[in-house]
Order: structure tokens, then sequence, then C-alpha cells
């Protein structure tokens, strides 16, 4: 069968076999992406796995400001390391990054206080982007690349989205969101 479709005596098969890779090729889910997540470039590849939980099947959930919340939100590479936001309820707030300015490489850390408004901010922003309706793991199947890590609690409600080298545009949303918005600018 193989022969039949790349001999040339099977003119027919060889049509149907390119039209087949091309209409599969035109899949905007099985094509490779760039996209913008403040100033980092990504690429999202086709993903592989996905958690068997793609929609959020309970109650609807919102997230609110309160003590209890917690927002954490990593973006890196085992390659390159991992920059990190963490922000609690009451607005304390540490970014980890890699200083890939400084004369050796060094990671450095601040931390700053973000005032309520902008605590309900990034839960809006949380709730907007319906991050809370996604699976748990998005993973290509590439041998190297991004991944970023969300961690959001509130209350009793906690959600994790972990995801390599696929991002789901709620993720790219929030992501950019907390890039642009609430990571300080570096000097």
């Amino acid at each position: 069968m193989k022969t039949a479709l790349l001999s040339s005596n099977c003119p027919f098969a060889i049509v149907l076999w390119t039209t087949l890779l091309v209409v599969g090729c035109s899949d905007p889910a099985q094509q490779s992406q760039e996209v913008v997540v403040g100033s980092h470039l990504l690429i999202s590849h086709p993903v592989s796995q996905a958690s068997e939980a793609e929609l959020f099947k309970g109650e609807p959930v919102t997230i609110e400001p309160s003590e209890e919340f917690y927002l954490e939100y990593a973006l890196g590479s085992g390659d390159d390391g991992y920059d990190i936001l963490k922000v609690h309820g009451d607005g304390a707030s540490l970014y980890t990054y890699w200083d890939k300015g400084a004369e050796k490489l060094r990671q450095a850390k601040e931390e700053f206080t973000l005032d309520p408004d902008q605590v309900k901010a990034i839960c809006d922003k949380i709730n907007q982007s319906q991050i809370v309706t996604l699976g748990d793991e998005y993973l290509a199947d590439v041998p190297s690349g991004k991944q970023i890590a969300l961690t959001i609690v509130s209350g009793d409600y906690e959600k994790e989205v972990y995801c390599d080298s696929h991002f789901p545009p709620p993720v790219v949303e929030l992501a950019n969101y907390l890039e642009v918005s609430v990571i300080p600018k570096k000097e």
C-alpha cells in the first residue's frame, strides 16, 4: 500500500496523499504559533497532551481578593531558569528573576506592595481570562521550550495550570497582563 501511495503508477493516490497533508497542516490547532507575553516571544506548539478535565465541570468559580488570595506565576525554562511572581491577598509581592543584564548572570529579587485595587484587578483578569476552566497540564512534544506555571488560591479553591511549550489563549492573556501591568519594569 505504501508503494502505491508513492508510486508514479498511482497519480490519484499521490494527489489524495498530498491533499490530506495540506488539510492536516491547515488546522491551527496542529500548527506552531508565536504568542507574545510581555516582552517575551514564545512559540506555542501543538498540544500532545492535556489533562482530562478540559473544562471545569463544577459550579462557576469567581476569584475574589481576600487574605487567602495567592497567585504564583512562573515563566522560563529548565535551561534558562524561571522568573517567578508571587502575589498575596494583602498586596505583598515578590518578583524573582534572572538578571541577564548583569555582568555575571545572577538571580535578583524585587519586593513590592500592590494596593487593593491592583489585587482586585488581578482577580478580575483571572476571572475574565477564564483560567479556572482550563485543564491542569498542556504539554507539547518538543525537546526544549518555555514553560508557564500558574497557581491561584482563593479561599478553599486552588487552581494550577502547567504549560510546557503549548500556551492556551487564557494563559497567554493572564500572563501578558501580569508581565505588562504587575511585574515591575527592570531598569
